[in-house]
């Protein structure tokens, strides 16, 4: 296994979703996708759902329903959890475009700050 899976299944299951649940495998894949290519998350309808669904030998329909499902499982048991990665508030359970976008971005790792970044290039000899 790779080590973007690792970090999406580690993040899911910190989350409460195992793999027992329905849409583990669409939402991990979905995830990964929109890690990957993040404009993605522009629609995801037409350039998410698609994919998943072909990987797995369903329909989109079926990938989103199921998506939208783990959403709700989140949204009962980490709602704290997914507001942390969200960075703030939210008011009602995310759909699944925002959903996908607030996971992908809580699998990668953090910009650097700019002083951070200025370090690193020191250290490197750089600046």
């Amino acid at each position: 296994m790779d080590d973007i899976s690792l970090r999406i299944y580690d993040l899911l299951y910190r989350l409460g979703v195992t793999a027992r649940c329905v849409g583990f495998l669409y939402i991990s894949y979905a995830i990964r996708l929109c890690a990957e290519q993040p404009e993605r998350l522009l629609c995801v309808t037409q350039w998410v759902y698609p994919d998943v669904a072909r990987r797995y030998g369903t329909d989109w329909r079926t990938v989103a329903q199921d998506i939208g499902a783990v959403g709700g499982v989140l949204w009962q048991k980490s709602r704290p959890m997914l507001e942390e990665l969200a960075r703030r508030p939210l008011e009602r359970q995310p759909e699944n475009g925002l959903l996908l976008s607030i996971l992908a971005a809580g699998i990668s790792p953090p910009d650097p700050l700019p002083w951070q970044a200025a370090g690193l290039a020191y250290q490197l000899g750089k600046a």
